[in-house]
């Protein structure tokens, strides 16, 4: 459990240096980048063509990789990028959703659709155990960890304590503000995008051996971006996922009841579980943040956004449950085979719409804090759920 638990917190940390470079483009400059993803396969792909193609060490591929990537950024922030600043939200998500399949396609083309593979150092290949086997260490997991406390820190103090974070800051605030106060708006802009897209390549570099690398790495990410892009947070997004433990938990337990084997119809059954859990987590989140813009209260909103959306996601939770009934029963001839779909679909649904409706707003209040100065600290007048 323990070894679980560690391999969990090293994928956190990959994924923390993936997403990085996008809290740059996107916190910092303003910028939707759901390209972003193309830019890490970037990163990992170069680490693999340097080792396969110029026999480099995998320890010193990994810093050409951001070091291409930087560069790559630069020039398409040049060519590209800096006509899209000022363009509409949508415009940017368009245009960024729309380089991602060029790269896609791109690299299907030119190098191929076979998953590639990274050849680590035989001293990042070993594990360490600690209390008896009890806690399994290993060491590129290690590695990660200990990559994405330094990186957390360098940041820091470049974004924070240093002239060009200031610089950043104010250009992003005001540009004809900052470019009267001396500062080179276009060359500020122009190094923070390329820092960003160097760290989105270190990240597919390190993630290549883990997360494997293949010409649909970008889209893999994309879903999680939009949905932060929709939100224009971070918090919300892990909010709305949260039903998602309890969704395979249902499917977990479902599966165990019925005594059924994990299968491929299993598994498709968990996906569309994942998804309808999901929309349904969206659903209630969009209503509560519409709420919490109006009321202010936190607790106020996510109250009401579990009450008035109750009736919706309840039937759509039901309508899928009641359609999977047959399909769970194995009726029919050959029913059977793909009655391991219904009961995960079943299951899960079943966990996860409770998570939806009690955890999810429970989480939202959490996570937004306090009521805001002025907020109303209960339901406005007319409003009732007795």
């Amino acid at each position: 459990m323990l070894t679980l638990l560690f391999d969990g917190v090293a994928y956190g940390m990959l994924l923390f240096i993936l997403s990085i470079g996008l809290a740059v483009t996107l916190g910092l400059m303003n910028f939707i980048n759901l390209a972003h993803g193309a830019f890490a396969m970037a990163g990992g792909y170069t680490t693999v063509l340097l080792m396969q193609h110029a026999g480099l060490p995998f320890l010193l591929c990994v810093p050409l990789a951001f070091v291409v990537t930087a560069l790559l950024g630069a020039l398409m922030e040049v060519t590209l990028y800096r006509r899209m600043y000022n363009k509409p939200h949508l415009d940017q998500v368009l245009f960024s959703i729309g380089l991602t399949f060029m790269a896609v396609a791109g690299v299907d083309y030119f190098v191929g659709s076979t998953q590639q593979l990274v050849q680590l150092p035989e001293f990042l290949k070993g594990r360490t155990e600690l209390w008896d086997g009890a806690l399994g260490m290993g060491h590129y997991r290690l590695a990660i960890i200990a990559v994405c406390a330094v990186l957390a820190l360098v940041l820091q103090l470049l974004l924070v304590r240093t002239r060009f974070g200031a610089q950043l800051r104010a250009a992003v605030d005001n540009q004809r503000v900052a470019a009267g106060l001396g500062i080179d708006v276009n060359m500020v802009f122009l190094l923070t995008f390329a820092m960003g897209s160097g760290l989105a390549g270190l990240g597919g570099a390190l993630g290549a051996e883990v997360l494997g690398l293949d010409p649909i790495f970008p889209l893999k990410f994309m879903i999680y971006f939009l949905i932060v892009v929709n939100f224009q947070s971070w918090r919300d997004p892990f909010v709305i996922i949260s039903a998602l433990p309890a969704a395979l938990a249902g499917i977990v337990w479902m599966l165990f009841a019925t005594r059924t084997t994990l299968s491929v119809p299993a598994l498709t059954g968990a996906i569309m579980c994942m998804g309808v859990a999901t929309a349904n987590s969206v659903l209630v989140i969009s209503f509560a943040r519409e709420r919490l813009e109006e009321w202010g209260d936190p607790l106020a909103a996510a109250l009401d956004a579990g009450f008035v959306r109750f009736r919706p996601v309840l039937m759509t939770a039901l309508a899928m449950i009641i359609g999977m009934i047959p399909m769970a029963l194995g009726l029919g001839e050959g029913g059977e085979q793909n009655a391991p779909l219904g009961r995960a679909v079943i299951g899960g649904l079943c966990f996860a719409t409770v998570a939806t409706l009690v955890i999810v707003p429970l989480l939202f209040s959490m996570v937004h804090g306090r009521p805001r100065s002025g907020a109303a600290t209960s339901f406005p007048s007319g409003v009732s759920h007795v």
